[in-house]
């Protein structure tokens, strides 16, 4: 009996030591872009340091068995150093990646009830495709045995009002020269992950795309994440896109996004229609985030963009880590 208690507590702290492993690997995962990308349902695998534990003792490197080879997931090892793959489901994982994160998944803000038929209760009238086979045969035995209209019993079909959240977010990016390739890169993934948070969120979420410089325009998605159109930098024009983007979507029906992504450049004589715009626009959101990417010395005057958009009630933050900046802007109680 001994023995099996101090078999269980060894299993038992093997696990826990795992999860703390799996936790300090987060930034890394949080990082690789092909989690964005993976199938719902799907296991992901985690390459994490060999734990040395009794009774769980994994092959070295490439000698066979599931833990051998320098893992799939981010964070390999070395070749032929000791290391563990663990393949995590997709769901837990992003679970995980959210709650370390204090990323709030509860919907809040506006909710439309929208009617949907559900059974509820018995009828005497109805079509002959809801009988109710049970009820009908009580009735009958109470009528002695004798079937007629009177004794039939149906399934009561009614409408029931029920809260329908739903969400909109319009990401924003500046696409002027000074954007350069490892800043879309960072802005790509910072922007998947917001849409992959607001869709665990959210039953129904819509979103637009639009990049700008001196003039903005809406963009598919691949565009988006990848198109330079150089030139200067006007940012008032991107966020009066989106102005206009949103009002197809009412604040009353929409729970309404917009997040914008940049390097802190804007021309000086931008800054008061910019000033207008966020002074209209923000009030209307549920959250306006900001994330500065890699901000030139020279690209600040006065307060910067960081400043300006934070008095406008913009949630904004350097963006030089991705999991920061999400728990920074996002993240309950920051």
């Amino acid at each position: 009996m001994r023995g099996n208690f101090i078999r269980w507590r060894d299993e038992a702290d093997y696990v826990e030591r795992v999860k703390d492993a799996l936790k300090k690997k987060l930034p890394e995962i949080i990082r690789d872009e092909p989690i964005l990308s993976a199938p719902p349902g799907s296991r992901y695998p985690v390459c994490l340091p060999y734990l040395d534990v009794p009774h769980f003792r994994p092959p070295v490197g490439g000698e066979g068995g599931s833990g051998g080879g320098s893992g799939s997931g981010p964070g390999g090892q070395g070749e032929g150093e000791p290391h563990l793959v663990v393949e995590v489901p997709l769901e837990d994982l992003l679970d995980m990646i959210f709650r370390e994160l204090r990323l709030p998944l509860i919907p809040k803000g506006t909710d439309s009830p929208t009617s949907t038929p559900a059974v509820e209760g018995i009828t005497h009238k109805a079509p002959r495709s809801r009988l109710h086979i049970r009820r009908t045969a009580k009735e009958l035995v109470k009528r002695g045995g004798v079937l007629h209209e009177g004794v039939l019993r149906y399934r009561d079909l009614r409408e029931r009002e029920e809260p329908r959240f739903a969400a909109v977010c319009v990401f924003v990016r500046d696409s002027s020269g000074s954007m350069d390739e490892e800043r879309r890169v960072k802005a790509k993934v910072a922007a998947l992950w917001v849409l992959t948070w607001l869709r665990r969120v959210y039953p129904e979420v819509a979103h637009r795309f639009v990049i700008h410089d001196t003039w903005a325009q809406e963009v598919e998605e691949k565009a988006f994440f990848e198109a330079e159109l150089g030139g200067g930098t006007l940012v008032s024009k991107g966020w009066a896109m989106a102005e206009k983007l949103l009002e197809g979507y009412p604040k009353e029906r929409w729970n309404r996004y917009v997040v914008y992504y940049g390097d802190g450049e804007n021309w000086p004589e931008d800054n008061p229609a910019l000033e207008e715009v966020l002074a209209r626009l923000v009030p209307t959101l549920e959250a306006a985030a900001y994330g500065e990417i890699g901000a030139r010395q020279g690209a600040i005057w006065g307060e910067g963009l960081l400043g300006l958009m934070r008095r406008h009630g913009v949630r904004a933050a350097p963006l030089d880590d991705v999991g920061e900046w999400l728990r920074k802007v996002f993240g309950e109680g920051e």
